[in-house]
């Protein structure tokens, strides 16, 4: 399972992770999902369910300063199979020939109280800056196996065509079959051993 790092700059200026603890994400409380306009009328939802990453966090911001995730594009699930052959198909992903969607963060601002975290999104092949609105969900907890551990989301819109998804089908009328616009919503809680803190001084 590949991971992605995401390296994150605080409020604008070059942070050092000194003191970040690194939370591996744990599969049984993590979704990756979508969300797409279907028609102008509806929104079809669907998520990756193979996937890999870790969040980096520095305890005196209690804030996440890195972190990243690698997608299986192959795992795409809308519920409904012929739509997600679709999916991995040249026409949309192309799990072919693009295996995985990663984002590799670069660095996080914050505004009015609250974070966004940057950095580049490469789907297809391609690569764009993407901005996530971050939320971190904490304090840090303690488990029953002795794992700290904490929540974090981040969302963002991109359009989908800036990644070479180009889909332009017309339904009756001239409405989009599929909106430009995707929403991507990344829940996670991740775990890190009390024995591994400070790894990354």
């Amino acid at each position: 399972m590949k991971k992605i790092v995401l390296s994150l700059l605080g409020v604008g200026l070059l942070a050092t992770l000194v003191d970040a603890d690194v939370f591996e994400m744990d599969p049984a409380h993590t979704e990756v999902a979508f969300a797409v306009r279907h028609m102008g009328i509806s929104i079809v939802r669907g998520t990756f369910n193979e996937f890999g990453g870790s969040l980096e966090y520095q305890p005196d911001d209690m804030q996440v300063v890195g972190g990243s995730i690698t997608i299986q594009v192959a795992s795409v699930d809308t519920r409904i199979a012929r739509r997600d052959a679709d999916l991995r198909s040249p026409r949309f992903l192309d799990a072919k020939t693009y295996p995985t969607i990663t984002f590799l963060s670069t660095r996080v601002e914050k505004r009015d109280g609250e974070y966004k975290l940057y950095g580049d999104l490469t789907i297809r092949g391609i690569t764009h800056e993407v901005a996530f609105d971050s939320e971190v969900f904490g304090p840090v907890v303690m488990d029953e196996e002795g794992h700290s551990r904490l929540g974090f989301q981040g969302v963002a819109t991109i359009d989908r065509r800036d990644w070479g998804l180009l889909f332009d089908e017309k339904v009756f009328g001239g409405e989009a079959a599929v909106g430009n616009e995707v929403t991507i919503r990344i829940t996670t809680e991740g775990a890190v051993d009390q024995l591994h803190r400070g790894a990354y001084q």
